[in-house]
């Protein structure tokens, strides 16, 4: 009965408030690093099998404390009373989720394009993709804000829902700690060179953002049919140019609209190659930002009310389970 409250008035909370947020992750993002730090000073060094060694038990330890502090935390709440508990878990989701964020950025990026000022639309994607922007060209603008929001809005809102579904605020809060630990929940590209420190949080992150992403997938489909978009040559792109998770995402919006993303970058001066997702059937421009922001906004309420509606099925199995 929790999830069927948390699940919505979270959604709306994000939609209409979202600012008393804290993001404690990046706290344990700094733990870690320092931890990382300190053993490559004082133990492994150059040793590539101790690292990997060392890193994997980190990680492990990590995630594993934060899961059951989380889950500890709000069996307490719980146990104290049903009420302290829903407020304390729905506070916790509420804080994790970001459905706004990725519309916002979308929608910024579309504002300044309107009045031509690309040197403020590549600050502001400096800002959030920590990739190299200068003399990037309207066309790579656009194509890395769609690229952002549609990887952000998934991983943020999406799989979060999803998450919550099978196991509440310890499940999300595991997932987050083990993305956060991959330093993979905002950069576009997941397939560049990984200290071995950090490999063990990699793969793990890859793995459960495959089968995340395949549903969000779904979700951005089912919103493109909605509006009335080509939602059926998403699966023909998918098949073609599905690679990894965040292609999978992006695959959904390039099939749906007809556009081609996907294109090389610098980061700190460093190419960094990247294949491409769709077909350049139709040219972008800046009016396509407005149309992914709905799709994104249709994919959030669409997983939300499926999500909803898997916890109704399974509550109704369950009584009638119980009452045989």
């Amino acid at each position: 009965m929790n999830v069927l409250l948390i699940l919505p008035i979270s959604f709306l909370m994000d939609i209409f408030i979202n600012k008393f947020k804290i993001d404690i992750f990046a706290y344990i993002k700094i733990l870690f690093e320092k931890i990382r730090n300190v053993l490559s000073e004082k133990v492994y060094k150059e040793n590539k099998i101790l690292e990997f060694i060392f890193g994997s038990l980190i990680s492990i330890l990590i995630v594993g404390a934060v899961f059951l502090i989380s889950f500890n935390l709000i069996n307490l709440f719980y146990r104290i009373h049903f009420l302290f508990g829903l407020i304390v878990e729905l506070i916790l989701f509420y804080n994790i989720l970001e459905i706004r964020k990725s519309l916002e950025f979308g929608s910024s990026i579309y504002g300044i394009l309107q009045y031509n000022n690309f040197d403020k639309a590549r600050k502001l994607l400096n800002e959030n993709l920590k990739i190299d922007t200068e003399d990037m060209e309207e066309e790579t603008i656009i194509k890395r804000t769609i690229e952002y929001s549609t990887i952000t809005s998934a991983e943020n809102s999406i799989y979060l829902l999803i998450l919550f579904i099978i196991g509440g605020i310890p499940i999300c809060f595991l997932y987050k700690t083990i993305s956060t630990l991959s330093k993979n929940e905002t950069a576009i590209d997941e397939n560049t060179d990984k200290k071995l420190f950090e490999i063990f949080a990699v793969k793990i992150c890859f793995l459960i953002n495959i089968i995340l992403s395949l549903c969000a997938f779904l979700f951005y489909s089912i919103s493109a049919l909605f509006l009335k978009c080509r939602f059926k040559n998403s699966f023909a792109i998918l098949k073609k140019d599905g690679k990894d998770s965040k292609a999978i995402l992006e695959c959904a919006i390039a099939g749906s609209l007809d556009i081609e993303l996907g294109v090389d970058y610098f980061k700190d001066g460093e190419l960094y190659e990247r294949t491409n997702v769709g077909d350049y059937m139709e040219e972008l421009n800046y009016k396509l930002i407005e149309k992914v922001n709905k799709i994104l906004l249709m994919g959030n309420i669409s997983s939300l009310c499926v999500s909803i509606l898997i916890k109704l099925i399974l509550m109704l199995l369950s009584s009638i389970l119980f009452i045989n």
